[in-house]
């Protein structure tokens, strides 16, 4: 028996708009146009849906929706930290606060999504869950698949001093040195210099 699904609301299209927005905009690569409604209908095909996790707690939903065998996928990407002054690679998600599930509107239970721990809801548009196109999940992980590992700082990106006697001046980041140190070009009375300094002591500029 089809039961409708819960859905977490964006009467007037607001909510599904601004997490469209996100998604575009981290997306962009894939040359993505954001969450397409596609096969909102009656479609007995299996397709991709977004969820909405309670804040703070998209570990907890992926972990309670899998343990009742929905397929899901939360996409997360290998980042370059820095801690206790060293550097050290960490998995972050790709798209915090949301994770996609595979469902269809026939042979799925829909209706214990809605009161699973960590989830906050189905995302919606007009009372009606859009379908993810595949393509967009496949892209998400052909990317990361191919994606190496995203350094803290780039060649020629601007950064900032944090501490020391060259606390808040601006720099640009030239390379790491060792495990625990950077590169940084600074401008001094008028004059280019490369210093090195402890990685730890050095943060982005804040936009």
């Amino acid at each position: 028996m089809n039961t409708r699904p819960p859905t977490q609301e964006c009467a007037d299209g607001a909510g599904y708009q601004s997490v469209d927005a996100d998604l575009e905009v981290q997306l962009g690569s894939l040359q993505a146009q954001g969450f397409q409604v596609r096969e909102v209908g009656n479609s007995d095909r299996a397709r991709w849906y977004l969820i909405q996790c309670r804040p703070q707690q998209d570990e907890r939903a992926l972990q309670n929706l899998e343990r009742q065998r929905y397929e899901c996928y939360a996409p997360s990407q290998a980042v370059e930290r820095w801690r206790n002054g060293r550097r050290c690679a960490v998995s972050e998600p790709l798209f915090p606060g949301y994770l996609f599930i595979h469902l269809d509107r026939v042979n799925d239970n829909w209706q214990p999504i809605r009161s699973t721990r960590g989830v906050n809801g189905i995302v919606s548009f007009h009372g009606e869950p859009p379908a993810v196109p595949d393509e967009i999940i496949e892209g998400i992980r052909a990317r990361l698949s191919a994606a190496a590992l995203t350094p803290r700082f780039r060649p020629g990106e601007r950064v900032q001093v944090a501490e020391g006697p060259f606390a808040e001046i601006e720099a640009i980041f030239i390379a790491t040195k060792g495990e625990e140190r950077v590169i940084l070009l600074l401008d001094i009375l008028q004059q280019e210099q490369r210093l090195s300094f402890p990685a730890s002591s050095v943060v982005k500029l804040r936009s």
